[in-house]
């Protein structure tokens, strides 16, 4: 798992199906990986009222804060419904422009044979996109900042 946490995932979906139950390390808590579309909508929508997330979120909540992505019951729902618009179908293909010009743009700047920290550019890339699609904002002083 920690040598290669996608592939791991990748395994345990291919081998066990749509939902699999598993434990990681020594961990007295069983997880679910769910794979299946119909099954992740249940899960994070139609019936989310019956699940709760990771016994770990309590910590993630310190460093990330009660985000959309660790919170739950009806301030994620609060949450959810404030932020959808902005990822309503023709929402994100309206994006698509924006974001394929961004990564145009970053690809222009290399140099040929120069070797590169991919994972700087992505995280540069990431909040360019996120800046422009999302807030409208022009975050490129920011973003220069964590290159």
């Amino acid at each position: 798992m920690r040598r290669d946490p996608l592939e791991f995932f990748i395994t345990l979906a291919r081998e066990h199906g749509d939902i699999v139950r598993f434990r990681l390390g020594d961990h007295e808590h069983d997880l679910f990986l769910v794979n299946h579309p119909d099954y992740i909508r249940d899960v994070l929508m139609t019936q989310d009222r019956n699940f709760t997330k990771w016994f770990a979120v309590d910590r993630i909540k310190e460093v990330l804060g009660e985000g959309l992505f660790v919170s739950e019951g009806e301030f994620h729902r609060r949450q959810r419904r404030l932020s959808q618009p902005a990822f309503h179908g023709e929402r994100i293909a309206g994006y698509a422009e924006q974001m394929v010009s961004l990564a145009v743009r970053l690809r222009e700047g290399w140099t040929e044979g120069a070797v590169l920290d991919v994972c700087r550019e992505m995280n540069w890339l990431a909040m360019m996109i996120v800046g422009s699609t999302l807030f409208g904002a022009n975050v490129e002083s920011d973003a220069e900042q964590i290159r």
